[in-house]
């Protein structure tokens, strides 16, 4: 009867997690975040660390979303907490991967170059690629916005050779944008307008306003940078168009969300 029961929680926590994880691609963190709070709750009154991981995660996800970085982080420490106890390695790389982006959000550069690295060794041994590429986007984005720009340039190359070898091409995109970000500040304007073209070309093909805001930018900077002044300039209005249309705003390609 017990068993019985522990099952039936456990299918209904799932069942909480699965609902929220829909409304949050909808972007309805108010009952995206009470049901997983309710998920959270059930998994832990049953020592079910795996959905509690999961559950937190999401929370974490949603903070994020909202621009409240110091939740975020708790809510990814905790669970990576649990996920260490199950010493489940693709949980693991799941809080760590959304980590990174919180500690580059508050400025703790250090922090989320460790929880980075510690993530791509960790998707390296579990031999999940796609994953692999995200992270090597991430860490390129985090030397860049320091300036470490050759150490950027190279783990954006090895993202863009990954995501084309997976025939990802949403990741092979976001690559070719942040390569020609670097390369800009290398002096090396005409191949940054070439993988900016590239990334374009590639958003326009999935439909990907988002990747299309962001490749427009790079591209702008290129071509001012070449004295291509009237195309930056239509690239650049382009580009604030697409952004205010779908709501956002600024020109920093930034970190993937880790929605698992």
């Amino acid at each position: 009867k017990t068993a019985v029961t522990h099952a039936d929680s456990r299918q209904k926590i799932e069942a909480l997690n699965a609902w929220a994880s829909g409304l949050i691609s909808q972007s309805d963190f108010d009952e995206a975040e009470t049901l997983l709070q309710q998920a959270q709750q059930l998994a832990a009154q049953q020592n079910d660390l795996l959905n509690e991981s999961i559950s937190l995660v999401r929370l974490g996800i949603i903070a994020y979303y909202r621009g409240d970085n110091h939740a975020a982080r708790d809510h990814y420490e905790a669970s990576l907490k649990s996920a260490r106890q199950l010493k489940n390695l693709p949980r693991q790389a799941a809080s760590l991967i959304n980590l990174v982006g919180v500690y580059h959000g508050l400025g703790d550069i250090s922090q989320a170059t460790i929880f980075g690295e510690e993530a791509l060794s960790i998707v390296k041994m579990i031999g999940d690629r796609a994953k692999e590429s995200v992270i090597l986007n991430n860490l390129g984005a985090i030397y860049f916005s320091i300036g470490a720009n050759e150490t950027a340039q190279e783990y954006h190359q090895q993202a863009l050779v990954l995501s084309q070898t997976l025939r990802d091409r949403l990741n092979e995109s976001l690559s070719a944008s942040n390569l020609s970000l670097v390369l800009c500040e290398l002096n090396n304007y005409i191949t940054a307008k070439y993988f900016a073209e590239i990334a374009l070309d590639i958003d326009k093909e999935i439909g990907d306003r988002l990747g299309q805001g962001y490749s427009l930018t790079a591209l702008a900077r290129a071509q001012r940078k070449l004295n291509e002044i009237d195309e930056a300039i239509e690239a650049n209005m382009e580009a604030i168009s697409i952004r205010h249309s779908i709501g956002q705003s600024g020109e920093a390609i930034e970190n993937i969300v880790e929605l698992n």
